[in-house]
């Protein structure tokens, strides 16, 4: 192939890599935003409330659903201490 055959068809090859290029710059921006606002956007509610059948207080969300319960566990007494359970 001469030269000029070569940068006839390097042309649109370099074209359409820049082409995809952008179009996966701008699909991960999206994605970027899109995670973003969906992270800002949720609220967490948490509440205790009382249990009758254990007959003590667990934790739950806003739907009134147990979300944690843990009969050994007081709060003087706590069985988590590791740095990483501590962070929830």
């Amino acid at each position: 192939m001469t030269d000029s055959a070569q940068r006839k068809t390097a042309g649109p090859q370099r074209k359409r890599i820049l082409q995809a290029s952008l179009a996966a710059a701008v699909i991960a921006l999206g994605a970027f935003f899109a995670a973003m606002a969906f992270a800002s956007s949720s609220a967490v509610t948490i509440d205790s409330a009382s249990n009758a059948k254990l007959d003590q207080q667990v934790l739950v969300n806003a739907q009134g659903r147990t979300l944690y319960v843990l009969t050994p566990e007081t709060a003087k007494h706590l069985l988590c201490k590791t740095s990483e359970c501590l962070e929830f």
